[in-house]
């Protein structure tokens, strides 16, 4: 995955993204994000994004939007409920404190130490960034969420703005898959 900041005005950025979530929370509650139309990242090596729209899913090479909301958040399934669509045994919505079992903090725990996953390699507890995006002409965001192999990405993305001085609302973002 690679994310790029894109300084050309061909996306329309919410002119008051802090106003946008405000609404967000007062018509869903505090904290609470809404069930949004997710945008699915495609799985062994595909390139191209699902988006859904009135008229059926559409692929996109690449997604330019505007980031709403990001947050880390963490999911635990003892067995193969990932694969197989079940609720995790143990998920964090902030990506610190565990719900379920085992629960807890999330730096502590064993399923979060490497080497924990199956057949010892990585974690049993799977690490990944959820996105809101607000893609062009849109007015309500989409869901992305990252994989634990995008994470790394993400991060030197934040670090790349940061160093600009610039917030994640300030930008165009645009994601593309390699």
């Amino acid at each position: 995955m690679t994310l790029a900041k894109r300084t050309e005005a061909n996306i329309r950025l919410p002119e008051n993204p802090e106003a946008l979530i405000a609404l967000m929370q007062e018509n869903f509650g505090p904290g609470v994000l809404p069930v949004l139309d997710r945008i699915v990242m495609p799985t062994g090596g595909g390139t191209m994004f699902t988006v859904s729209t009135a008229s059926g899913p559409e692929l996109r090479e690449a997604l330019e939007s505007a980031v709403l909301v990001h947050r880390r958040a963490r999911a635990y399934w003892r067995n193969l409920g990932a694969v197989t669509g079940e609720a995790p045994d143990c998920s964090s919505t902030d990506g610190f404190h565990g719900v379920g079992k085992p629960g807890g903090l999330c730096a502590t725990c064993p399923m979060n130490a490497w080497d924990s996953g199956r057949e010892g390699r990585g974690k049993a507890c799977k690490e990944f960034q959820r996105l809101y995006l607000l893609l062009d002409g849109e007015d309500l965001p989409r869901l992305l969420t990252l994989p634990p192999t995008s994470l790394k990405a993400w991060g030197e993305y934040m670090t790349n703005l940061t160093r600009e001085r610039l917030s994640v609302h300030q930008v165009a973002t645009r994601i593309t898959l390699v």
